[in-house]
C-alpha cells in the first residue's frame, strides 16, 4: 500500500470525462474506504497505462492481437490477499464497428504469481500483465495525489502549488 493509500478500483468514463477511483486509506488502526469521482483531466500517462490493458485482455481472453485495436480498457478491479499479492479484473469495451456499437467485457479474476510455481498457474497473469496493471495502480496514485494534466495540485511536501492553487 503506497502512503497508506490502497487502490481498490479505477473507472474511467470517456464519455462523460470522469474518472472513479475507489480506495483504502489506513486510519487509526483501520481502513477507511473512500469511492471518489473526479472531472479534472489526468496525465496522458494515466490514459496511456489504461490503453496497455488491451494486450493482457487479448491474452486473458485468449483474442487474437488483432482484436486489440478495437479493445478500449477502460477499469480495473484490484483485490490484496493478505500477504500483500494482488489480483485483477480488467473491464474494457470491445468495439463492433459494423454494428456501431461497443460491448462491455471483463477478464476473469487474474493473480500476480508470487513465484515460479504460481506463474505456470492458468491464473496467473504474465510479467507483461503485471506491470500494466501496476502501472495502472501508480497513476491513480498520483491522480489521488493531484497530478493532473497539464499541472500539479500539490507540491512534493503535500503543499499547494501556485500553479493548482
Amino acid at each position: 500500500m503506497s502512503k497508506g493509500i490502497q487502490i481498490d478500483r479505477v473507472k474511467y468514463f470517456e464519455k462523460d470525462g470522469k474518472i472513479d477511483i475507489a480506495y483504502k486509506k489506513k486510519e487509526d488502526n483501520s481502513d477507511a474506504v473512500f469511492i471518489a469521482s473526479f472531472r479534472e483531466q489526468a496525465s496522458p500517462e494515466f490514459y496511456e497505462a489504461m490503453q496497455n490493458l488491451a494486450p493482457s485482455v487479448c491474452q486473458i481472453l485468449e483474442l487474437p492481437v488483432s482484436v486489440e485495436n478495437k479493445l478500449i480498457p477502460y477499469g480495473v478491479s484490484f483485490k490484496y490477499a493478505n500477504d500483500g499479492a494482488m489480483s485483477a479484473v480488467i473491464s474494457a469495451k470491445l468495439k463492433l464497428p459494423a454494428k456501431d456499437t461497443c460491448v462491455s467485457i471483463n477478464t476473469p479474476r487474474m493473480k500476480c504469481p508470487q513465484d515460479e510455481v504460481d506463474a505456470q498457474e492458468s491464473t496467473a497473469l504474465t510479467k507483461d500483465s503485471v506491470q500494466a496493471l501496476w502501472a495502472v495502480e501508480s497513476e491513480a496514485q498520483k491522480y489521488l495525489r493531484g497530478d493532473r494534466a497539464q499541472m500539479k495540485l500539490f507540491g512534493d511536501n503535500g503543499e499547494p502549488n501556485a500553479q493548482g492553487a
